[in-house]
Order: C-alpha cells, then structure tokens, then sequence
C-alpha cells in the first residue's frame, strides 16, 4: 500500500503531472542553463531597508542566473518579508535550476500555501515526499496541512498520522513529530495514545511549548486534572512548531528594519499581551510612518482594546497609501464587525475577495458580516468558500454550522459543529452545540460524547446541565 495514496480533490488530476513539472528542468530533460531573476510587483510598497536587501539579492543572481543557490537565497528574502508570490515564483527557479534539493519546493509549496490555497500546497508536498522519501521536513508538513484541511472523506487525519510517523523515523531526536502524532491521537479523542507520544516528545525537547500545551489536553481527557493544569502553566505562549530545514538561520539574516518588530509585536499579541505590542510599535511608528505592515499590526492591537477609531483611524491611511491591500481591507472589515456596522464590514470584505479570491479571512468576514444582516443564503455559500480556503479555522465551521440550522440543514449544521468540537477541544460551547444538534437528530452516541467532552470544561454550565438533563429523560 502506498505511504501517500493520491490525493482526491479539485486538484487530484494534476499530481502526476506536478511530479514531472515541478522537479524537471528544461525541455531536454536538464536544468535550464540560467533565469532571470524575479522582480518584485510592486516596488513602491516596499520600505527602503527591505528594497537594500533584494537589490543585494537580485544583483548576485544577475552575476550568475544559473545558480540555483543564488535564486532559493532571493526566494528567501522574499518569503521573510511576506512577499510570497515572488517568493514562491524565484523558489520554482532554484527547483528547476538544481532539482537536486528538497529545500526549494519546500519553501514553494510554503509559499503556495500562503499566497494560493492548502489544496494546491498538498499537491506540491506530495510531489516533494515522492521525490525526497528521506526529507523530514517535508513528510512533517505535508502531515500538517493534512491536519489542516481535515477532509474525513479523504482519509487526512489517518494520512497526517503516516506523515508524522514518517518524520518521526527519519528524524527521532527531533520533539516536533511526536508532537503531530499527538496532535492526530487527541484529534480522535485516544488521550492515552496522545499522551504517549507527547511524553516522547518532551523527552527529545523539555522546552518544546506546545508539547507542554498538548499533554495538558490529554491529561485532562483522561481525568488527570492537576497534572493537566502543571502542563498548561508550562504551555504557556505554545506556538507551533515545523523541523527545521536548514535555512532558517539564512532565512532570518534577511529580517531587517520594521519587519523584527512587527514578529515581536505579533508575538506579544498571541500571548495576549496587547499593550506591550501597542507601545512596540507606537514607539517603531515615527521612524516608519507609511508602514502599511505595522499600521495594519498596530489596527488589530487597538481593535483588540476596544479603541475601534484608532483601528479604523490607522486603516484608513493605510487604504490611501494602497487601496487594494487586502490586508488592510480584511482588517477594515473586522473592525467594522466589532463596531456593529455590518455593510460597511460587508463592503469591505466583498471588495478583498473581489482583489484577491483566495483570501479565506475575506470570505469568512464577508459571511459573517452577510449573517448580521440576516442574508443567511449568501453566508452559506461565503462561508463554505471560506472553509475550502483556510480549513484550520475551527470559527468557520461554527459559523457555518449555526449558518446551516437557520437554514434547515439539520445534518450538515450538525457535521460542522462536529469538526469544530473536534478542532476546539477547550471551547465549550463548541462542545454543547454539537451535543445539542445530534440530540436534536436522535445521534444519541454522540450527544453523550458531547457531553462527557462539556463537563470536563464545565460541568456546572447552564448548557450542559441543560444537554446532560435531555440525555437523562431519553434513558429512562
């Protein structure tokens, strides 16, 4: 049997021709002699620090266009400052310059991912794990966008599973495997398997977070309340983590000016500590003004505290300075959200998707603005698009679950509250809801499932005393 069965989606007719395409070179079956460098869009939007290193950059492909080194060194600092197009076009150069090494399609099929869709990513790694069976970086993330996506039809979960257990062999010292295969077992509720294998992967890294995060949630599952709680308090801050490829260290030599303050305001965002990342780059803000990247960072930390003016205020110079930002027009649309001003949350959304059709944060802020304004047909259909685009987002499973009960799909509101209990094993109400909609459907199984899952997070909540009581009157 094959380690990666071919993948059945949209894109499964184009794997065997990914396989030639993506690793031959040029029409007699060799490397094309030289490329041309890859230039970036647009110019204009770059700050000058930024522009001072791709000049660098391009100069030396220019010196030597038939170097793949020198085009995956360009890919590179276009990827670690988020211009991921010219990334993913000058990592397809190096590939096809010296289809010798993994690392090139790596780095596209991260860039594909970021600038198109998982889907099409998917197709890139398993073309990559097929030409580099020993490259664990690869089988690693090719497990994690499986569990991204999470298609039970297609088999993701149990093919994330021998993703990880192939990067687990090829790289056993290495946290990060173990921590997939954790991260599948808790995903099917095997807590004792979950922590099994996150028990390994402190062994190979006491430090590794979201281990510590992880092993808190399968102790919990499996009743261990205090060694659950130890585990949180050390998973504090958990962010997850990908093996490492060899170039990250020549990745974040090309990180200069504003773009290591916005990685720290960002990390102090994720640990929701908002102010600390306000006077990070209010301090970083007279030196660059027209930064759209951090007027965009600066929006969401202020939306964050409540101050809604000063969000729309920093976004709307950083529409004048570019109008077709879907950054800054996703970010308007959100604030727009919180501010209760649905049109104007769904103009703003419409007009991202409109710029850049695979934006999943577009069509999700679209749907929910479109459920607001009670138009619950288009939310489905924005939502659904939503979902294909980005299918780690367990909120959009939830809003399209709530989206398909308003509508009278009683089996699909009850799959998608399903997936987002499965997604948010700590959300409790994700845990009732989808206790509530298979009760409602006579799935009793998994409504007590349901709710063995809600009374380990609350036992005592109104909902889930509400569900356990409706259990009890169908028992007796």
């Amino acid at each position: 049997m094959l380690l990666f069965p071919p993948l059945r989606t949209p894109f499964a007719s184009l794997v065997l021709p990914v396989l030639v395409i993506l690793f031959a070179g040029g029409c007699d079956g060799g490397p094309p002699a030289a490329l041309d460098p890859v230039l970036p869009t647009n110019p204009g939007r770059i700050s000058p620090e930024v522009q001072e290193v791709l000049e660098r950059e391009i100069a030396a492909v220019r010196s030597a266009p038939g170097d793949g080194e020198r085009h995956g060194r360009l890919g590179l600092a276009f990827e670690i400052h988020a211009l991921w197009p010219e990334a993913r076009a000058s990592f397809d150069n190096a590939s096809r310059l010296d289809p010798t090494r993994p690392e090139w399609p790596y780095h596209r099929a991260i860039a594909t991912q970021r600038s198109r869709s998982v889907d099409a990513a998917l197709v890139e790694l398993e073309a990559l794990v097929r030409a580099f069976p020993d490259f664990a970086p690869g089988h690693h993330r090719f497990g994690d966008l499986l569990l991204e996506r999470d298609d039970e039809e297609l088999g993701d979960a149990e093919r994330a599973r021998e993703a990880f257990a192939t990067s687990v062999r090829l790289a056993p010292r290495y946290a990060q495997g173990y921590v997939g295969l954790g991260r599948v077992h808790l995903g099917k509720g095997r807590f004792e398997e979950a922590a099994a294998q996150l028990e390994l992967a402190l062994e190979r890294n006491p430090n590794e977070r979201m281990a510590h995060y992880l092993l808190g949630t399968a102790y919990r599952g499996l009743g261990r309340r205090e060694d659950a709680e130890r585990e949180f308090q050390l998973g504090v801050d958990a962010e997850y983590n990908f093996l490492p490829d060899g170039l990250s260290e020549l990745s974040r030599s090309f990180l200069i000016g504003i773009a290591p303050i916005i990685s720290n305001a960002m990390v102090s965002l994720a640990a929701n500590r908002t102010q600390e990342a306000i006077d990070m780059l209010e301090r970083a803000r007279p030196k660059y003004p027209d930064d759209i990247e951090l007027l965009n960072t600066l929006a969401v930390a202020y939306k964050r505290k409540g101050n809604f003016e000063r969000a729309l205020e920093l976004l709307f110079h950083a529409k004048k300075l570019d109008e077709e930002n879907v950054q800054t027009l996703v970010n308007l649309a959100e604030t727009h959200l919180a501010k209760q001003e649905y049109h104007g949350a769904l103009a703003y959304a419409t007009r991202s998707t409109e710029i850049d059709p695979n934006l999943g944060r577009g069509h999700f802020s679209r749907g929910r603005a479109l459920i607001f304004l009670q138009r619950d047909e288009e939310a489905y259909a924005a939502l659904r698009e939503a979902r294909r685009l980005d299918a780690r987002n367990a909120y959009v499973d939830l809003a399209l679950a709530e989206t398909c009960s308003r509508l009278g799909k009683k089996e699909e509101a009850k799959e998608y509250f399903a997936d987002a209990a499965r997604r948010l094993p700590d959300y409790l109400p994700a845990q009732v809801n989808w206790g509530t909609s298979a009760l409602d459907l006579g799935d009793v199984d998994s409504a007590r499932a349901a709710l063995r899952a809600a009374e380990k997070l609350g036992a005592d909540h109104p909902r889930v005393q509400d569900l356990k009581r409706r259990l009890t009157e169908i028992g007796r």
